[in-house]
């Protein structure tokens, strides 16, 4: 069975989401912060056709240094489980399908990137869905269901509870042309 990923950097870093759960790619909004009690990485929130979503930064989740916010930046917009967030991403990139050795379908198929399972690179490896091969190099796959832990998704909860709705974040309803 062939999966189809998109491509996102952030600096020199590059991961890949299932595009199943992708939604949208939109240029770069005001975010409107949220407060202390928010979960690690989270920015703060936009408004995306009057839902309220959450902004997170994979750089301070993944222990990388932060940087300022550019015009040229994109949020991509994706399901974490049963949550719509979005990312702060330098960049959204390629889309690019793989294929996981075990799939029938994959033999004697013309060659396309693999994807390695994560635990089966790295046995406590956590919210990694796989790494694949692609030509330049490797590529994380991110989990998207393992994004938030549970204490995380009950401290997003409560600062979701907490913000005031007057104030729900600026709007990202405009799409980034591709």
């Amino acid at each position: 069975m062939k999966h189809t990923y998109l491509s996102i950097s952030f600096g020199e870093h590059t991961l890949a989401l299932p595009l199943v759960e992708v939604h949208k790619v939109a240029r770069m909004v005001s975010i409107t912060p949220v407060g202390e009690a928010a979960p690690r990485g989270m920015l703060g929130v936009v408004n995306l056709g009057g839902r309220v979503v959450p902004v997170f930064d994979p750089r301070s989740r993944l222990g990388l240094p932060s940087k300022a916010m550019d015009a040229s930046d994109q949020l991509v917009f994706v399901s974490a489980g049963d949550r719509l967030i979005a990312l702060w991403v330098d960049e959204a990139g390629d889309v690019f399908r793989a294929v996981i050795p075990e799939d029938s379908e994959a033999q004697g198929s013309a060659p396309e990137p693999r994807i390695a399972p994560g635990e089966s690179v790295w046995k406590e490896l956590h919210g990694v869905a796989g790494i694949a091969t692609l030509e330049n190099g490797l590529v994380v796959i991110q989990d998207m269901d393992a994004f938030l832990s549970q204490e995380e998704a009950q401290l997003l909860d409560a600062a979701l509870d907490a913000l005031d709705m007057g104030d729900a974040g600026h709007g990202a309803d405009n799409e980034v042309s591709r």
